[in-house]
Parts: C-alpha cells; sequence; structure tokens
C-alpha cells in the first residue's frame, strides 16, 4: 500500500501523505521502526535526518495524513478501494470538561513567572528530545501576533514553551493546557508556508500541581508532545526540591529557584 501510495502521487505531482503511519504501536503510539523506509519519499530530505529525529519526523507524518482528510476517498477510488460507511457506534468520551474562563483585564507580569520563563529559557538541556538546542530566548512572537514564554530552535526544529508560575490559578493552568496546542499548531503553520518540514512542538511548564479543574486531561500528550508538571514536594517527604518534574522522556528535573529579592546574595545560591 505504501509503495501504491508513493507511485499515485508520483502520478498526480504531489506527495501523498504516507498512510501506513497509522498503524501505531500501543506503548509509544508511534508506528514501527519497520515503516520508516517506506516514508522516507515524503520527507523533503528524503528521511537523512530522521535516525536523529525519529518521532518529530514520523509526527510530522502522521499529522499529514490526517490534514490529507477528505481527498483519501480519491486515493481510494484511484487505487480501486472500497470506501467503508464510517462506524456509528458510540464512543465514550468521557466526562466533559468546562472550559476556562476568559480573563477580562490585562494583569502584569509576576516575579515568580518572569523568574520561570528566563530560567526555562536558558536550560535548553532539558528539552533535549526536541532537539540539539543552544539557550532560547523569551518572547518569540509568532506569525498569530502571540508571545512566547520561551522559545527554542536550531533552524531545523523548533520548539515553544509556556510556563505558569506557583502563583497560577487553576483556570490559568486550564489555559496553560490549551496555550501549546494552539502553540504548535501555529509552529506548524509557518513551516508549511515556508514549505519546510514541521519539525515543531510545544510543551507546558508549571510549577503548582494541575488542580481537579485540569485532571481530566490525562491524554493531553495527544495534542501537546509533552506537559511537564513542576512541583514542590511535601515537607513530610524529607528533603524536597523547588521544581520536580517527571518528564516524557523518562527523565527526571529537580531544580531550585531563588527569589529575585535573594540576587546578590552569594551564600543562598549554594
Amino acid at each position: 500500500m505504501a509503495f501504491a501510495i508513493q507511485e499515485l502521487g508520483a502520478q498526480w505531482g504531489e506527495k501523498i501523505p504516507p498512510l501506513n503511519l497509522i498503524v501505531v504501536q500501543a506503548g509509544t503510539q508511534l508506528p514501527g521502526h519497520g515503516a520508516d523506509g517506506v516514508a522516507h519519499y515524503y520527507f523533503d530530505d528524503g528521511g537523512a535526518g530522521m535516525a536523529a529525529n525519529r518521532k518529530a519526523y514520523v509526527q510530522a507524518a502522521m499529522a499529514a495524513v490526517s490534514d490529507y482528510g477528505p481527498k483519501w476517498d480519491r486515493v481510494a477510488q484511484a487505487l480501486g478501494v472500497d470506501v467503508l460507511d464510517a462506524a456509528h457506534a458510540t464512543r465514550d468520551e468521557g466526562n466533559p470538561i468546562e472550559l476556562p474562563a476568559v480573563p477580562t483585564a490585562y494583569r502584569p507580569e509576576s516575579s515568580a513567572y518572569k523568574a520561570l520563563k528566563a530560567w526555562v529559557a536558558a536550560h535548553s538541556e532539558w528539552f533535549e528530545d526536541y532537539g540539539a538546542f543552544e539557550a532560547g530566548v523569551n518572547e518569540h512572537r509568532l506569525s498569530s501576533g502571540d508571545s512566547l514564554d520561551a522559545y527554542f530552535t536550531n533552524g531545523r526544529e523548533s520548539l515553544a514553551v509556556e510556563v505558569k508560575a506557583s502563583n497560577a490559578s487553576d483556570a490559568e493552568l486550564m489555559r496553560g493546557i490549551y496555550q501549546p496546542i494552539k502553540y504548535r499548531a501555529v509552529l506548524r503553520a509557518e513551516c508549511i508556508a515556508l514549505r519546510k518540514l514541521a519539525l515543531c512542538d510545544a510543551v507546558l511548564v508549571s510549577t503548582p500541581l494541575l488542580g481537579k479543574a485540569c485532571r481530566p486531561w490525562p491524554s493531553a500528550h495527544m495534542w501537546t508532545s509533552c506537559v511537564c508538571v513542576c512541583r514542590r514536594k511535601r515537607r513530610s517527604e524529607g528533603t524536597y526540591p523547588d521544581l520536580f518534574a517527571k518528564l516524557k522522556i523518562s527523565r527526571l528535573l529537580v531544580a531550585e529557584y531563588e527569589g529575585g529579592h535573594r540576587f546578590g546574595n552569594d551564600d543562598n545560591l549554594v
């Protein structure tokens, strides 16, 4: 099927996304490595960078399969494949999730928020699963007019980071889940407009625990590749860091945060 789709695309003068990549493994939600070779045709570099950043390549191709939408009916017709009726079974989508309140007034940035986004931009090593980045920047402006809390790019891969500091409300945390979804979509649209491979992602870094309102979002990884939750451990557990995160890449992030009022006192930095 994959080779037939590749050949059909060549006849039509376009690159049809590799449909075989939608068959994924339960443990990783990614296709097996056997699918990589036949998918190389779809990428502008012939898949040359796939070994170094397989996940980004595969996710970009899987998104393209979804974006191809109703055009798949034309592909099926050209290949003589029957188009099946959509399943009519009721799918359990779980309980509805209340939308976050929309702020009506601008609030100035807190010192904790400024410190957190500056720290994130200076520590690209914690996001190496998304690319080999140097230090990032704060307030990168997207084509949509949005400004990113932190942004990393190496000219090929790019990563947007939304941060929520310890003083964020539940409604703000909820908005923090929606924002990376939007940022990733905008980054992908920019790449597509520039005729570049969409190797881009977006993540949330949050110092407070996600409250009850956010807990129905266990599958947020469907839209953002990683939701990184940083939290303070309980004092009863012994020594506790200011920031403690379990990343999706099975690594732990532990960091100590000192407020702006302590800058200049070297004793507090030891």
